[in-house]
């Protein structure tokens, strides 16, 4: 008889504590049932198309992507363009990213990793009247999701569908300044108080030589040079009414053709221990019709402005050997 009435006090305890966990699941996991599955811009959704400015304040810099028309440009770089894959994947955040889960931040090393890593990501609409705000922090270890916070509470969620989101002012604009087909240059002239120096080919990705008019005069070494106007990265950027050409002491000038028709100039400026480089593109009497595509895209993004390069590779490029 003792041993029912044991078996039965087991068997109501077991069933107590079942239903009081029951009881208390909805409270517990609340944030996860209500947002598991949700968007995250879930109150914009509908009205992606009316942000017209997007400010980005990241351990770094604040970064301030402004809406001219269908384009973006970035405030802090004189309103330089905003680069186009940079935006895309912004826009393809908010409209599919979406909660996983909630995370407990019973970890306090996690909790100021979080905040170190932050970025904290605001939505204007024309007015200037803030449409949503949300706090981006570090990626999860495999990359695929991001860690994220409203304002308005302290309970941090998983998401998905993230971009990285660079830093540095510099990485939101439209890159390279210049990606240059190496053995499609046709002539290089090296613009020098004693006299221009001009180095040619007839064939493409064939050596270069020094010219004497139409006469082949010796070999000459352009590799180095052609090499770094393959991809030509920037660190910052001017417009022409808010550079200052007279506070660099000194510059190179130089002039890439290629077999298409398509003319660069350049103008390498230094001084203060900067280097800034000015680009200009034409074309000549009988232009591919891709060349003639190639100076409409680039006409836009390099005619106005002045673009700073980092000390490296502005040092390299002043140093290359056939602009001595």
């Amino acid at each position: 008889m003792n041993n029912v009435y044991l078996r039965r006090g087991i068997w109501l305890f077991v069933f107590s504590f079942c239903f009081a966990l029951f009881c208390l699941f909805p409270s517990v996991y609340k944030n996860i049932g209500n947002m598991k599955g949700k968007f995250v811009f879930a109150s914009i959704l509908e009205q992606t198309d009316k942000i017209k400015k997007i400010e980005l304040s990241t351990p770094e810099a604040l970064i301030t992507l402004i809406r001219e028309k269908n384009l973006w440009r970035v405030a802090e770089a004189d309103l330089y363009y905003a680069g186009y894959r940079q935006i895309e994947s912004l826009f393809d955040f908010f409209k599919n990213a979406r909660i996983q889960r909630n995370v407990e931040l019973s970890d306090a090393e996690f909790a100021d990793n979080f905040a170190e890593n932050a970025t904290e990501i605001v939505l204007y609409d024309e007015s200037g009247k803030k449409l949503m705000s949300l706090i981006a922090g570090r990626r999860t270890y495999n990359n695929k999701f991001i860690y994220i916070r409203f304002p308005d509470s302290d309970e941090i969620y998983m998401a998905g569908n993230a971009p990285q989101l660079p830093e540095n002012v510099y990485s939101w604009l439209q890159q390279p300044l210049l990606s240059l087909n190496s053995a499609g240059v046709q002539d290089i002239l090296i613009k020098r108080e004693k006299g221009d120096m001009v180095v040619g080919r007839d064939v493409p990705g064939y050596p270069f030589w020094l010219m004497d008019g139409s006469k082949m005069v010796r070999r000459v070494d352009a590799e180095d040079l052609l090499n770094q106007l393959q991809s030509v990265y920037f660190i910052g950027v001017k417009s022409v009414q808010n550079f200052d050409e007279q506070l660099f002491s000194r510059r190179k000038e130089f002039r890439v053709t290629t077999f298409d028709g398509v003319i660069i100039d350049f103008i390498l400026f230094y001084g203060r221990g900067e280097y800034w480089l000015k680009e200009n593109i034409s074309l000549t009497s009988l232009p591919t019709s891709a060349a003639r595509q190639f100076a409409k895209d680039s006409k836009e993004l390099s005619e106005y402005w002045y673009f700073q390069l980092s000390e490296y590779a502005g040092s390299r490029l002043w140093n290359t050997e056939v602009l001595r």
